[in-house]
């Protein structure tokens, strides 16, 4: 299963996603980041769908420079409209002026995703291999080459 959506005039891609929390869950409007290490959500919001806390404060360096922000976990992640989903997907919880939600490769990582730009479409699909967290190496392989 694929999903495209058309870059705004500024080449930027937005994903309405369901965010799933053990109080509810929400639909946002996502900018995708794919230099963000996590997906960012407004801490009101993560605290008010329930995600879980870690006891983990997260530092990152930013353009505007380095910033902590409490990470969370939301135990599923969903573009609308598809069935592309990933579950336990890090997010941390900071208020971005102008910006309710950025998408990062904390959820983007389990998926196939390109430009393509000559269309203007972002286009993410499900993975051909499996790179989350379940994926074991068969019997008879070695661990590390």
């Amino acid at each position: 299963m694929s999903f495209s959506v058309d870059l705004n005039n500024q080449g930027m891609a937005r994903i309405l996603v369901r965010i799933e929390g053990m109080r509810g869950s929400a639909i946002y409007l996502f900018l995708v980041d794919t230099g963000s290490t996590y997906t960012t959500l407004p801490e009101n919001d993560c605290v008010n769908l329930g995600l879980v806390k870690s006891e983990k404060i997260v530092h990152l360096r930013t353009a505007g420079g380095i910033i902590s922000a409490p990470l969370y976990s939301a135990s599923k992640m969903t573009i609308e409209g598809t069935e592309l989903t990933a579950k336990n997907v890090k997010v941390i919880a900071k208020t971005i002026p102008g910006i309710p939600a950025l998408l990062g490769m904390s959820f983007l990582k389990g998926f196939d995703f390109y430009l393509r730009e000559s269309k203007g479409k972002f286009v993410i699909e499900r993975s051909h291999c499996n790179r989350g967290e379940n994926f074991k190496i068969p019997a008879g392989l070695p661990s590390k080459l």
